[in-house]
């Protein structure tokens, strides 16, 4: 993202120097052409013809009237007036055009900070950061919940012993009410028991 607003933001170009002009922006060019190389749309792209139109757009766009439009009205303006490829910029509006073509948008921050809210709610504000990042890791990478198998970890876990019980009294009395639920569930032939 900051390679983007480096390159194509044009009111943070320094216009009143010739040299530092010249020199802004060309590397962000680079990494953003090699980072959309792969796209269709960029098949016909060269990166040397578009750093040498991306140096004349610079030097002669900063003093066009249009120059203090916003970002997309600036680009999307020399997209429609300054594609030819004499006069013109195709090659650097190429590029420009992609980058017109992204969302920018903070939605899988969005997404990660209501898990984490599902997550730590106030009646569970005691987690710790890596139990926290364990949820949210199964949340985000683990497999669907049809496909989860208790089994195994049901198994693993009554086994245990209950290391904050009081004597172990509340830790027997947990297995004993989990092994009753299995049971009874295997008594009335309610699916597979989670100990199978």
């Amino acid at each position: 993202m900051r390679a983007v607003v480096v390159t194509f933001e044009h009111r943070q170009w320094p216009i009143h120097d010739d040299a530092a002009l010249r020199d802004h922006g060309v590397e962000a060019l680079v990494l953003l052409a090699k980072h959309f190389s792969p796209l269709t749309s960029m098949a016909k792209f060269d990166l040397e013809e578009a750093k040498r139109q991306y140096e004349r757009a610079k030097m002669e766009m900063r003093t066009t009237p249009f120059f203090t439009m916003n970002f997309k009205d600036f680009w999307g303006h020399l997209s429609t007036h300054f594609d030819e490829h004499m006069t013109g910029f195709p090659d650097l509006l190429i590029l420009a055009r992609v980058v017109l073509m992204i969302v920018c948008d903070s939605a899988c921050c969005e997404v990660g900070f209501s898990a984490l809210n599902r997550t730590q709610t106030q009646s569970r504000s005691n987690l710790k950061v890596s139990t926290i990042r364990e949820v949210l890791t199964t949340h985000f990478l683990g497999d669907p919940i049809k496909e989860f198998k208790p089994g195994p970890i049901y198994e693993k876990w009554i086994d245990l012993p209950f290391e904050k019980g009081n004597n172990n009294s509340r830790g027997r009395e947990l297995q004993s009410m989990m092994r009753r639920v299995v049971k009874s569930i295997s008594a009335r032939g309610e699916g597979e028991s989670p100990t199978a």
